[in-house]
């Protein structure tokens, strides 16, 4: 796709057509809760949200322990414990790209295992709100989440604050979102009372 690069900060380590997970390269250093990402493998592309994150252990067996010591002490006398620790990030896939056109369905085949995955960009952000049939693949797949609406907000969020996220784009999302609630008046008046503290 011709758009500017994203910046890769971790891989793909386990693949399904619903889910990812990624590790990260860097303890702390990942996308937000609600943030889309980028995969690019074989000339193609995918995106996904970041549906959940945990910071654990590497080593299964062995947990983290409470020193009773602030953070920065620990990284000033035992700054070897962090490198025990590692970041993951499960992402629920909602479009690919295709001939470059971007397609809102989940991709035809899981993502391979250790392909790199990127923050998206403004341009990125762009190209995937510009339609707003995302919204059919993330009622489907993200329903089961017990934070889904907070994830929704989040990425219109992400997609406003990046300034992506267009008042037609907006109110096409709107009105797909009333549509896919089955005009539950109380469920859209809480969405449009939540998205007007970050659109206002």
């Amino acid at each position: 796709m011709n758009s500017t690069q994203p910046a890769y900060f971790g891989e793909i380590v386990a693949s399904s057509l619903t889910t990812w997970t990624v590790q990260c390269w860097q303890l702390d250093t990942y996308p937000a809760f609600g943030s889309l990402i980028f995969l690019e493998y074989d000339g193609k592309c995918s995106f996904g949200i970041v549906s959940s994150i945990q910071t654990h252990s590497k080593d299964s067996s062995r947990t983290p322990f409470a020193f009773g010591k602030t953070l920065q002490e620990l990284k000033q006398e035992q700054p070897h414990i962090f490198q025990l620790l590692t970041s993951t990030l499960t992402c629920i896939p909602l479009s690919y790209s295709e001939n470059n056109l971007i397609i809102h369905e989940i991709p035809k085949r899981p993502a391979p295992i250790h392909t790199f995955a990127g923050a998206c960009s403004t341009d990125l952000l762009k190209i995937f709100f510009e339609n707003s049939s995302w919204m059919i693949p993330f009622f489907n797949l993200a329903q089961q989440n017990p934070l889904f609406d907070e994830l929704l907000i989040a990425l219109l969020r992400n997609g406003y604050e990046h300034r992506a996220l267009s008042q037609e784009s907006l109110q096409e999302i709107i009105d797909i979102f009333s549509l896919l609630t089955h005009d539950d008046y109380r469920k859209l008046k809480i969405f449009l009372q939540r998205i007007e503290v970050f659109i206002h």
